[in-house]
């Protein structure tokens, strides 16, 4: 079947080249060249179309190299693209794990020192609630001895101001039940009581109303004066005469008892 139409193809074509043929056969010499240049001209303007077809083909070819070369490149560039950014993921990952490490460190540290302030106030609170109770207890002894000090009627002086060129550092006590005196210097201290001896000489010591009196057997004497909370104090020569005379001011203790 494919044979005959084959042969049927070749036939048709036979006899229309014998047409076309026995066409030429029958034109004038001028029409011939007229058709012979116009094949002539269809045959250049082809070829002028097939030679831009191929310049085209270059620029086209060059233009296709050089979007393979830019896509090569960008392809290149997206790839280091996703390479930087698949470390920068991890690192990311690996700053987030540390910051939760960190954070949970910090966190404890918190709790601890959370737990240390807490620590620390409650330390507070029992220093200040021994510090209360010491001075209770310290009120309570100042109560006690005032009370037992009171009860012999022990006061103190201090000496403000000495008759002499030189103001000695003397503290004074006083107890009257039984009548004792105490006059404390620093590094030294002369206690003095009714009928005592001191250096191998008598003591007398009394007390009239405000006034206390010491007398030796030599013949000297010591008077205090004592006026609300100042006391005066004078010594006394054989002969009877002043020659010292001092001023004292009620204070809370002896400094030097």
């Amino acid at each position: 079947m494919k044979k005959i139409l084959l042969l049927s193809v070749l036939a048709i074509l036979a006899c229309s080249s014998d047409l076309f043929a026995q066409d030429y056969m029958k034109m004038r010499k001028k029409q011939l060249r007229i058709e012979y240049q116009k094949k002539v001209d269809s045959l250049n303007l082809l070829s002028k179309e097939v030679d831009s077809l191929r310049f085209q083909k270059v620029q086209i070819e060059s233009y296709l190299a050089d979007i393979k070369k830019e896509l090569i490149y960008k392809t290149n560039f997206v790839n280091n693209i996703n390479q930087e950014l698949v470390l920068s993921r991890d690192s990311l990952r690996v700053s987030v794990s540390k910051s939760n490490v960190l954070f949970n460190a910090n966190q404890k540290l918190k709790d601890s020192l959370s737990f240390k302030i807490f620590q620390n106030d409650s330390l507070f609170l029992t220093l200040d609630k021994i510090k209360s109770d010491l001075i209770l207890s310290r009120d309570s002894i100042k109560i006690i001895s005032n009370s037992y000090n009171n009860s012999k009627g022990i006061s103190h002086w201090r000496q403000i101001s000495n008759s002499s060129s030189e103001i000695n550092e003397m503290d004074i006590t006083i107890q009257n039940k039984p009548l004792e005196v105490s006059m404390c210097s620093p590094g030294q201290i002369l206690f003095f009581y009714d009928k005592a001896v001191v250096d191998g000489e008598k003591l007398r010591l009394k007390k009239r109303d405000n006034l206390i009196l010491l007398n030796g057997s030599s013949g000297q004497s010591i008077r205090f004066l004592i006026k609300g909370d100042e006391m005066l104090l004078k010594f006394y020569d054989k002969k009877g005469d002043v020659f010292l005379t001092s001023t004292y001011k009620e204070v809370s203790e002896n400094r030097y008892k």
